[in-house]
């Protein structure tokens, strides 16, 4: 019988589950009900546990009986290990079968994921990089040619915002991009990028920035400030204040957000909306 948080009430399943499935399950609970970002891509070896009341095993898996031996393969009710093929019954019960066609099927899947299991843990390739791009190449090609790749991440982000305020937006999106194909993370770099789009009236491609970095974290507020001066420099003054409104839920006391709300505002002709936001923030109170 299972009880946590994700279930009203004890419930008993009757269907296979692997240590391949507690991850994703725990993941996606905590996505769902309390928005912890995920990234777009992962890395799970199976998807959410299988809550079927009947018995059943939709899994395909590989399993280690011990260190450096992977001779046990599951695909839904076969079980193959050390080269015998057994039958998998309620109760993880199996029974020896003589099916040589399903047998030597197991066994090449089993190869197959051997082969691939090698291929991406000594390459490095359990997930896509960034750095394997011609993109990423050519960024990296330039920094070593400004003879800048002594620089570290932060002074990076010194030198590619000096060269996009002077104009130079193209080398200063290169040298963005090289540093967060090693530091996703970086949102001061990442929002950089956004407003350096933004500058060049590339509007669709700094909101798609922009809104990445608000994917990834909700709570980064420079990202809602440079999404509503995306909004209010394209005159879309609707959606800066829906971008400020979504800032102001994470911060209410903003006045960056407050300000771009008040402008926006002015612009569609609300004006006495736009001075009573205005006068908040001047009284050191804020509303949305």
């Amino acid at each position: 019988t299972i009880y946590s948080p994700m279930l009203k009430s004890s419930r008993q399943f009757a269907s296979v589950s692997t240590h391949f499935n507690v991850t994703p399950t725990l993941l996606g609970f905590l996505n769902h009900n309390y928005d912890i970002i995920l990234p777009n891509k992962d890395h799970w070896m199976a998807g959410p546990m299988d809550t079927s009341r009947a018995f059943r095993n939709v899994q395909k898996v590989p399993l280690m009986r011990n260190k450096n031996q992977l001779v046990d393969y599951l695909d839904h009710d076969y079980f193959l290990a050390d080269n015998q093929l057994f039958k998998l019954k309620p109760d993880l019960w199996i029974t020896p079968v003589n099916n040589p066609s399903k047998k030597a099927n197991l066994q090449q899947e089993l190869q197959h994921f051997k082969a691939m299991n090698h291929y991406v843990t000594t390459r490095n390739k359990i997930m896509p990089s960034d750095r394997n791009t011609d993109e990423y190449k050519a960024s990296e090609k330039l920094v070593d040619a400004m003879k800048l790749d002594t620089l570290n991440d932060s002074q990076l982000f010194w030198e590619a915002r000096s060269l996009a305020i002077e104009g130079r937006r193209d080398t200063a999106r290169a040298i963005a991009r090289y540093v967060l194909a090693n530091n996703p993370k970086f949102y001061d770099m990442r929002t950089l990028l956004g407003r350096s789009y933004a500058w060049d009236r590339e509007y669709n491609k700094a909101r798609k920035v922009l809104e990445d970095i608000i994917k990834r974290d909700s709570s980064y507020i420079d990202a809602y400030n440079a999404l509503a001066d995306v909004e209010i420099w394209s005159k879309h003054f609707r959606e800066a204040i829906s971008v400020a409104n979504r800032g102001l839920a994470v911060n209410p006391d903003q006045p960056g957000l407050l300000r771009k709300k008040a402008k926006a505002l002015k612009n569609m002709g609300k004006f006495k909306k736009a001075r009573s936001i205005l006068d908040r923030i001047k009284n050191g109170k804020s509303s949305n």
